[in-house]
């Protein structure tokens, strides 16, 4: 916002400045010899500068409703904290070869820089054009910090060379999206050699960008409401603002590294698309910047969104405290494949809503302060096989509760290489299926519960892997029950080979597992610890109970 608050003010003042110099006589050129010196002068008629004459540019000139022809070999020497400024429908066009340069330049060398070449929003940028330049010791102005500075519009700059600014070589900021800007050396500059609004870096072509304070890209604004893929260059896209894309598409090419500031991160919108595919010899990166400590808050992927991310690297995320997440999933469903999302301060991965992937596998989620997933009920089938160890803890988290905790349709919990899912909340499976694989264990929390409602079925069945329901603490009744509803499906719930303890904490349900007039499976189960009974059935429950062992349940084993 400061940015855009100082283009405000720096255009309202150069209006001032040309309206106060139209209401009086402009100031006059004044050559001597093969010299012409200008000061506050407003070019407003064709002109055509030679080689053969030295222009020396005292403050400030302003073209408008005219353009100024530069020829091949003319040096344009600006003083100290002089600039030029194209305005109004003017132009500047400065084609040198490569053999003879048009140089902008300082008067003399030990001099202070000079500011900048302004093209504002009023120029036609047909009519602003460098080409076969040099541009050596500008950017003097903190307010406008680069040699040369667009605002809202496209020149052609090909070929040239941006030396010694005491900024930026060059900022592009509004809709630049149409520049040509290629083939050119950035060098010697006291800050980054680029720096522009998301929408202009896709024009960014090939050149060299080297010896400058900080080797970057600096993206000032990176939203965008259009298709566009990003040029591979040598050096990192540094984000200073959020990206957020609006019904478009952004593509990064292997080998890319993308840095963020602290309060920034990567936002896909409806009908947006984020394209990061990569190569095993050459993965995108995506990693915080290192003036803020490589924190930033990681990528989201909001609903009716979509996107690939393969063989990529997001490190150092999750710096949110709405979601801790290096990645945020809601009601969308990228592609995340052979990939590393390590090193964050959150979640590896956050799921919401229906995530629906074609491929979610072969990724390494490791050393985030968080578990490697946060997942509600519904998305855990969507967990492949994945490296998912070397986190602070090494578990799969299923949130619970009314929304995240509710299983509508037909869902298998996959047995992963965790040692357990940890059960945030409630569970309801209402008109859906719940199928629990051999051999996983899950771990509720205080108070949580599985609740099967109306035609609702939980086949747990663990007669090849014994599945565990347990307490993240191992005390009695520290979790709820498993509560079969009148309404559950008559014939479909089965506990097979389970291991059932420290439940029996839910309030007017006096039993671990809770009958309600149903009539589960409950077969070769080890059933302890509960603070109540083992199994409570309700008058008219039917259970088929075999084989069971009952130990240390504190009301009793089975009431009735």
């Amino acid at each position: 916002m400061r940015v855009r608050i100082t283009i405000f003010i720096f255009i309202t003042i150069v209006i001032i400045q040309s309206d106060c110099v139209q209401d009086q006589a402009p100031v006059q050129a004044v050559q001597k010899g093969n010299t012409v010196l200008y000061e506050n002068e407003i070019i407003d008629h064709d002109q055509e500068w030679a080689a053969d004459t030295t222009r020396i540019i005292k403050s400030n000139l302003f073209i408008q409703h005219a353009t100024l022809r530069i020829k091949p070999g003319a040096a344009v020497q600006l003083r100290a904290n002089a600039s030029i400024t194209v305005m109004q429908s003017g132009g500047i066009i400065a084609e040198g070869t490569t053999t003879k340069h048009v140089r902008f330049v300082k008067e003399t060398k030990g001099q202070s820089g000079w500011n900048h070449i302004y093209l504002s929003s009023n120029v036609n940028g047909d009519s602003c054009r460098f080409v076969n330049c040099t541009f050596d010791g500008g950017g003097a102005d903190p307010d406008w910090p680069a040699a040369i500075f667009c605002q809202d519009v496209s020149p052609t700059i090909l070929n040239c060379t941006i030396s010694n600014s005491q900024s930026a070589g060059i900022s592009l900021q509004g809709d630049c999206s149409a520049v040509q800007f290629k083939g050119n050396t950035i060098t010697g500059c006291a800050d980054v050699p680029i720096m522009t609004d998301l929408i202009n870096a896709a024009r960014i072509d090939s050149g060299s960008y080297t010896n400058n304070d900080v080797n970057e890209i600096r993206i000032l604004n990176g939203e965008i409401h259009r298709d566009i893929a990003l040029p591979l260059h040598n050096m990192a896209y540094h984000f200073t603002d959020y990206v957020d894309l609006f019904g478009a598409t952004l593509s990064i090419l292997p080998g890319t590294l993308l840095k963020f500031d602290e309060l920034t991160g990567l936002v896909a919108h409806a009908n947006s698309t984020l394209n990061l595919k990569a190569t095993s010899d050459s993965p995108i990166q995506l990693t915080g910047h290192e003036t803020t400590q490589n924190r930033w808050q990681g990528l989201q992927f909001e609903a009716g969104s979509t996107g690939e991310i393969d063989y990529c690297t997001i490190d150092n995320a999750a710096y949110n405290t709405d979601i801790p997440a290096s990645i945020v999933i809601n009601n969308a469903s990228p592609t995340l494949t052979n990939s590393q999302i390590k090193d964050g301060y959150g979640y590896g991965i956050y799921l919401s809503g229906i995530y629906r992937p074609a491929r979610f596998d072969n990724n390494i989620i490791t050393r985030n302060t968080q578990a490697p997933v946060s997942a509600n009920a519904a998305n855990v089938s969507q967990l492949a096989l994945n490296d998912y160890k070397g986190n602070i803890d090494d578990l799969i988290e299923i949130r619970g509760g009314a929304i995240d905790g509710l299983i509508n349709q037909y869902t298998e919990w996959p047995k992963l290489n965790v040692p357990v899912y940890r059960i945030q909340g409630s569970i309801y499976i209402d008109q859906g299926t719940l199928v629990l694989s051999p051999g996983i264990r899950l771990e509720m929390s205080a108070q949580s519960s599985i609740e099967i409602k109306t035609g609702g079925e939980l086949i747990a069945n663990g007669s090849s892997g014994i599945i565990t329901f347990t307490g993240i603490k191992k005390t009695a009744g520290y979790w709820g029950s498993i509560k079969f509803a009148e309404t559950s499906s008559p014939t479909g719930n089965l506990l097979n080979m389970c291991i059932i303890e420290n439940g029996g904490g839910a309030n007017l349900l006096p039993g671990m597992i809770y009958c309600d007039r149903s009539s589960p499976t409950i077969t070769n189960c080890q059933i302890g610890h509960s603070l109540t009974y083992g199994i409570y059935k309700t008058n008219g429950a039917a259970p088929y109970l075999l084989n069971n062992i009952f130990d240390d349940n504190l009301m009793g084993n089975l009431y009735p």
